[in-house]
C-alpha cells in the first residue's frame, strides 16, 4: 500500500515551499555582495517571495516601517528603486537600510525612526553610493 501523507490538523496552515537563499554579513567593497566571503549562511525564504540574498538588520532607525533590530530583511538585486522604496545601499563599505529618494543634486537615505536623521549625500560624493537591491520582506524570530 502507498504511504498516507500527513494530514494538517484543522485550521492549521500549511508550510510554504521554501527555497534556499544566502544571509549576507558585513558587506565589503569592490565584490558582489553575494561573494562567498559574505556569506554566514543560507536560509530558508517562501518559494513565492522574489529574493536574491537576506541582510540582518542591526538598530532601530527602521522602526516605524516595522523592521526592527535582528530582523532578517529579503533583498531583491536590483541597481534602482523607485522614491520612496526601502532598500539596501552601501556606502563605501558600510551598508544601511532605507527609504531611498534620488533628487537633482543629491541622493537621500531617509530612515523612519523621528531619533535618525536623513543622510544626504551630494553628487560629488554618489560615486560611492550602490543600491544592492529593493527590500522586498522580511522573517522575524519571536
Amino acid at each position: 500500500p502507498e504511504p498516507k501523507k500527513p494530514t494538517i490538523p484543522p485550521g492549521f496552515e500549511p508550510m510554504p515551499k521554501m527555497k534556499k537563499i544566502p544571509l549576507i554579513g558585513a558587506i565589503a567593497c569592490g565584490e558582489p555582495i553575494t561573494a562567498e566571503q559574505n556569506i554566514e549562511k543560507m536560509v530558508d525564504v517562501p518559494e513565492n517571495i522574489r529574493c536574491d540574498f537576506s541582510l540582518t538588520c542591526h538598530g532601530d532607525s527602521m522602526v516605524d516601517a516595522g523592521i526592527h533590530d535582528k530582523d532578517v530583511v529579503y533583498i531583491r538585486i536590483q541597481p534602482e528603486v523607485e522614491n520612496g522604496e526601502i532598500a539596501a545601499v552601501r556606502i563605501g563599505e558600510e551598508a544601511t537600510l532605507k527609504h531611498v529618494y534620488l533628487h537633482e543634486n543629491f541622493i537621500e537615505l531617509r530612515p523612519e525612526n523621528p531619533a535618525f536623521n536623513s543622510i544626504i549625500l551630494s553628487r560629488e560624493d554618489m560615486n560611492d553610493v550602490v543600491i544592492e537591491g529593493k527590500a522586498v520582506g522580511l522573517c522575524r524570530d519571536i
